[in-house]
């Protein structure tokens, strides 16, 4: 606002000028603020009076030292409130002049005239720069009534929310009680009409934001604060909105009239929140002294722009009340239609899908649809049932008459037989199951609920309103009738409930002529079979006809075809296909897939009725991915070949160990043996041979490891066969020939002491390389046995390995260069073999071994030197083996050995003039024992064999030594 300048005041010159500041201009302040009902247009005159005086206070302090800004800060505000108020005054007059005849309105005008006192206008006169404090608080505010009013609707419209976090599935209708006691509508309709016709905050609070909202920005004087006005109005207008929308959720949603009423009183709380952040900003209860100024001094006194939309549109207030009532009703009778209406059900045909044990409920599967009601008027009054559904016709096997009904006095949907439509006149005798308590009115939304027998068991119930099977087309067929229905082979309903598979069919038209094509030919005549079955449980066998020769016979007169050859095919005792053979040869090099259970015991079937007629086949796992077997049917018989197929987990967990093609193979081997036993006695997926079990792999190799040392694989009922099936049913771990640590195998016993007591056979097969898959295996104990055979590099990996003792058997080859990875090795026993070849040097790698016999076998070539690097040997027996070349000198360097045999161990043909004694074995300071003997050693005794003081026995017989 500008003023011309009037008389000045020299301020300069007169050291009281702030005195005089505050006597004159705040007594015009109060002398404005005291006058109501006076001369306007004296009123006017003296506020100008008083801003030229304060402009010229303005204009001198502007040259004053820094010392004056506080009090240039209070005159600023000062000027801005008499702005305000002179804004006032001038829209008063103006509007006083124009018409006098709006008296009858004043008061009206009066409230329009002043800022509304609430939290919002401190985001009208707080801009988030000049004063972000007062802006932050009206903000908060408003985000604290909008969130308590979201959770209020949220958590009624998702009703999961409020429960565990998942969102609920369903249309809108879902969050209406089913229906509601006369007395509960009553309550309802009366809340909606106070709420529109007796404004209460909410409603207050709508109007407020509408009116006060500015209608133009071209008229705005200085200190109007337009924005922020604006601002304030729309988020009241939110604030409103979301207030009315949360009245009607829920009061709508109530069940009993005390809801109402306590609902429609919790949004008139939230909705009060602004109002009291107000006044508690008026009675100082904030830390910030700045939020009591701006709302004891600011607010209260500040006026409303003239352009806002409850000045130039008083129509406006009426508008927007007959609005919010008229969205109210419509609201509130659109519920109560849909309630008593079944013009407005989501749910049409739907298909009930029992599966669990038998109960007599899985005579009722099949579909349903909506029913007559009734009439709407019973409804209204609530009488009696919400809705009921009619069983359509089904097949011969489905039972009809059955309802879908839902009782309002147990909150639940029940399915039950009766000759009346109400659901809550059930007995028990009538009721087949029940739903859990829910309000909901479409039973779409008890999916995934459960649901129970009248009895109060849980149910596997469920009910299928979407896809192809609650279609017109889809509700003609039927499940579990021994009939694939392709349009109900889908997961949804369990694959027809198991009509598409031979596994899974119940029932005497299983199968039957259901193969109109096979070996990619159309069959002269039907077949037996389940061409559709799709059950991603089930595994795949292909069976290949490689050469097919249809002959003829001319034992009569002509030519004459008799009984062509037809091809069965069964799984655990079910046929799973059955065809007969063209005579024309046409399925030679053709394949056909058959889906069986995984694991399943089958047999294939090929019977010839003519004598020239040739079948060769074969089986294969998957598409032709493991061959399984092959056969030949020739001449009048029938070729069988039973099986039992590898079920896909064990595969799985084994072929990452040993040969896939020997898994599936049906060849007698005694890994096949194993699996056969391991399937057998995995009937749970928690026993001890389920491959989901966590030593299934070292039972597997446990198991091998047993019958192959056996041995005779063609044996059936061998002694370690027989009592592998009692251990079955016990933990690896208690076997009486292992020792577990935390469930791995540490300790293998297979010696003929122990093997003689268990088993009572001597072990006469061989070491299985199975034997690598046990990860912790610390020793081995297999001696006095007749194993033969090579001993299995695998062993070489087993890093944790401390002990092997494999003396006294057949075992032949040469000693596996990968046991001198085994670092942790103390004791090697593979003495009294059969074991030849030389003495691989990477021994020399083992600093831990402290025993070392290999004596009494077939060794030959040069001893290593690298022995001389095995610093903990404490016994190094070799005697008895065909050694050549020299006794190395590096094993002079062995401090600890106590006994040294080579007797013997060269052989007689050697004549090598070099092969001495080495005089560094008179190094060997803890040496007792040193067997030389028949070696055809040559020269002098070394003198240093004196040194050795702890020598108590020494042979050197027959040999070409000479000396002392």
């Amino acid at each position: 606002m500008s003023v011309s300048s009037g008389s000045d005041i020299d301020t300069d010159s007169d050291p009281g000028w702030s005195e005089y500041y505050q006597d004159s201009v705040f007594s015009h302040d109060r002398t404005a603020s005291t006058s109501s009902g006076g001369d306007d247009s004296l009123l006017l005159q003296r506020l100008l009076q008083m801003a030229e005086k304060i402009e010229t206070l303005e204009r001198r302090m502007s040259r004053q030292s820094s010392g004056n800004k506080d009090l240039f800060s209070q005159m600023a505000e000062k000027i801005e409130l008499l702005e305000g108020r002179l804004t006032v005054i001038e829209d008063t007059t103006a509007n006083s002049s124009d018409d006098k005849s709006t008296s009858a309105n004043s008061k009206e005008d009066k409230n329009l005239m002043k800022v509304p006192e609430d939290s919002y206008s401190f985001v009208h006169l707080c801009g988030p720069l000049k004063d972000p404090a007062g802006f932050l608080f009206g903000m908060a505010v408003f985000i604290l009534q909008l969130v308590l009013l979201l959770t209020l609707v949220l958590t009624i419209v998702v009703p999961d929310l409020d429960t565990n976090g998942a969102l609920a599935d369903g249309s809108l209708s879902s969050i209406w009680p089913a229906d509601v006691e006369p007395m509960v509508r009553l309550a309802q309709l009366v809340a909606a009409v106070t709420y529109a016709l007796f404004a209460d905050e909410s409603m207050s609070d709508l109007l407020t934001g509408v009116m006060v909202i500015p209608t133009t920005m071209k008229h705005a004087q200085k200190g109007d604060r337009i924005g922020g006005l604006l601002l304030s109005s729309i988020l009241r207008v939110i604030q409103g909105l979301a207030a009315a929308v949360a009245t009607f959720f829920l009061v709508f949603t109530s069940t009993n009239a005390r809801d109402v009423v306590l609902n429609f009183a919790a949004v008139n709380f939230v909705s009060r929140i602004d109002d009291a952040a107000f006044i508690s900003a008026q009675r100082g209860y904030y830390l910030n002294s700045n939020l009591k100024q701006i709302a004891v001094e600011k607010i209260p006194s500040r006026g409303l722009p003239a352009h806002i939309v409850g000045k130039k549109y008083p129509w406006a207030q009426k508008l927007t009340v007959i609005s919010t009532a008229a969205a109210m009703m419509v609201g509130a009778f659109s519920v109560i239609n849909q309630q008593v209406s079944s013009q407005f059900l989501d749910t049409g045909y739907f298909r009930l899908v029992y599966s669990g044990i038998s109960t007599g409920i899985e005579k009722y599967n099949g579909c349903y649809r909506p029913g007559d009601i009734g009439h709407h008027v019973d409804r209204f009054l609530g009488s009696r049932l919400v809705y009921r559904r009619k069983s359509l016709s089904g097949d011969s096997n489905n039972m009809k008459g059955a309802k879908f009904g839902y009782c309002k006095e147990e909150r639940r949907w029940n399915l039950f037989v009766a000759d009346h439509d109400d659901a809550c006149e059930v007995g028990e005798s009538s009721l087949l199951a029940h739903s859990s308590e829910t309000t909901d009115f479409e039973i779409r939304n008890t999916i995934g609920d459960t649901w129970f027998s009248a009895q109060g068991t849980p149910l596997d119930l469920q009910l299928i309103t979407d896809g192809v099977g609650v279609s017109e087309e889809g509700c003609d067929a039927a499940i579990g009738d021994g009939r694939c229905d392709e349009i109900l082979n889908i997961a949804a309903y369990g694959w027809d409930e198991g009509d598409c598979c031979a596994a899974t069919c119940v029932g005497t038209e299983c199968g039957i002529k259901a193969m109109q094509t096979a070996f990619d030919n159309v069959l002269m005549h039907p077949g037996n079979g389940y061409p559709s079955c799709k059950n991603p449980e089930m595994v795949s066998i292909t069976i290949v006809l490689n050469e097919y020769i249809p002959k003829y016979s001319d034992a009569f007169s002509g030519f004459q075809f008799q009984g062509p050859p037809f091809l069965t095919f069964d799984c655990d005792g079910i046929n799973h296909l059955m065809i007969t053979l063209p005579r024309d040869g046409a399925f030679v090099n053709r394949a056909e897939t058959v889906k069986v259970k995984d694991g399943a015991f089958c047999k294939l079937g090929v019977r010839t009725e003519i004598s020239l007629s040739y079948v060769d086949y074969t089986l294969y796992t998957g598409v032709t991915d493991r061959k399984i077997l092959s056969g030949i049917a020739n001449g009048a018989t029938i070729g069988f070949h039973q099986f039992q197929l590898l079920r896909e987990c064990y595969a799985e967990n084994l072929s990452f160990y040993t040969d896939a093609d020997s898994l599936f193979s049906q060849k007698p081997t005694f890994q096949r043996k194993v699996l056969d036993l391991l399937q057998s006695s995995s009937l749970s997926e928690y026993s001890y041979s389920s491959c989901n079990n966590p030593y299934f792999i070292e039972r597997y190799a446990l198991a091998v490891v047993l019958l192959t040392a056996q041995g005779d694989s063609g044996s059936a009922n061998n002694a370690v066969e027989i009592k592998l099936r009692e251990y079955m049913e016990q933990s690896q771990c208690s076997w009486p020939v292992v020792i577990c640590d935390g469930g791995n195998v540490i300790q293998i016993d297979i010696s003929f002491e122990k093997t003689s007591k268990v088993f009572g056979v001597t072990f006469n097969g061989t070491l299985a390389k199975e034997i690598v898959l046990f990860p912790e295996l610390k020793v081995l104990i297999g001696e006095g046995n007749e194993l033969g055979g090579a001993i299995p590099s695998e062993i070489g990996q087993l890093t944790d390995m401390q002990e092997i003792y494999l003396e006294g058997n057949n075992f032949s080859g040469a000693i596996p260069t990968e046991l001198g990875n085994l670092s942790l090795l103390k004791s090697l026993h593979i003495d009294r073999n059969n074991i030849s070849g030389a003495i691989p040097s990477e021994l020399g790698n083992l600093s831990m071994l402290g025993l070392l016999f290999l004596d009494q076998n077939k060794l030959e070539g040069a001893i290593p030197s690298e022995l001389g690097n095995l610093s903990a040997l404490q016994y190094m027996v070799i005697n008895e083996n065909n050694f050549d070349g020299t006794i190395p000198s590096e094993l002079g360097k062995l401090s600890k050995l106590n006994a040294l045999l080579l007797g013997n161990s060269f052989s007689a043909a050697t004549t090598n003039l070099d092969n001495t004694i080495p005089s560094e074995l008179g190094n060997l300071s803890q040496l007792e024992r040193l067997w030389l003997y028949s070696n055809n050693l040559y020269g002098t005794i070394p003198a240093q064999l004196g040194n050795l003081s702890r020598l108590t026995m020494i042979t050197l017989a027959n040999n070409n030594l000479n000396g002392k």
